[in-house]
């Protein structure tokens, strides 16, 4: 997965332009998300975010609360924090 494809929530590797149009066509909706736990270690000049949370969208016509985990790496680049890596499941 790279910058330029999201993952969507039901796992499927999708072109950002064809998420981006399925978001505007209404394919899929997020109705609301609730952030259950969250985690950030910092060592250094890298950092790990480790989250889990229900979020409530309709994708391709079904309805659900999608109870999501996910693992961000970032690294300190010139000063600033950058996404290096982040990984999405479900729990």
């Amino acid at each position: 997965m790279t910058a330029s494809q999201p993952l969507n929530i039901s796992g499927y590797v999708q072109p950002k332009d064809e998420w981006l149009a399925d978001i505007s066509s209404g394919q899929i909706q997020y109705h609301s998300s609730e952030e259950v736990a969250w985690e950030l270690t910092i060592d250094g000049d890298t950092a790990i975010i480790e989250s889990r949370t229900s979020i409530d969208a309709t994708i391709y016509g079904t309805r659900r609360v999608w109870n999501l985990t996910g693992t961000a790496r970032l690294a300190k680049v010139d000063g600033e924090w950058r996404v290096m890596q982040s990984v999405a499941g479900t729990f």
